[in-house]
């Protein structure tokens, strides 16, 4: 048994993400997952649709939309880095506030790229916020219809 304190599956607030009934019981049952979820590392705590805020029981923000776009090409949240806290702002900017930030948003792609020894291409960078913000708005119309 592990220290996990969650009497059934659901929001888990130790570890901050949801959690279905077999997640639940390996938190409970196998110190290796628990010790994960701990580390911030366990399953569906990368996952931006899985976390407690309006935008992921509705639809994906920007901040999520340029995540997934990333993540296709392998580039992923990493300790150390501040992907994830700089999507759920996007998110909470919403898709015309992060146009008029396009710069600032640019500008944190440009230093995480350095920082991990890749190309960067702006133009690019600006075409795939660009895309996020374009899915975001077509997500939340969906959603609000």
């Amino acid at each position: 048994m592990t220290d996990c304190q969650c009497n059934e599956p659901g929001w888990c607030e130790r570890h901050q993400c949801q959690k279905h009934a077999r997640w639940h019981e390996l938190c409970k049952t196998n110190q290796a997952y628990f010790d994960a979820w701990e580390r911030g590392t366990g399953p569906g705590q990368g996952d931006p649709l899985n976390r407690k805020s309006k935008t992921s029981l509705k639809a994906c923000g920007p901040g999520c939309h340029l995540s997934r776009l990333l993540a296709k090409f392998w580039i992923r949240d990493r300790a150390g880095c501040n992907c994830k806290e700089h999507a759920v702002l996007m998110d909470n900017w919403g898709p015309a506030e992060c146009l008029d930030r396009m710069d600032e948003i640019v500008e944190w792609m440009e230093n995480e790229a350095k920082e991990r020894g890749l190309p960067f291409i702006q133009r690019a960078a600006r075409a795939m916020v660009k895309i996020a913000v374009w899915r975001a708005r077509k997500e939340l119309a969906h959603v609000a219809a």
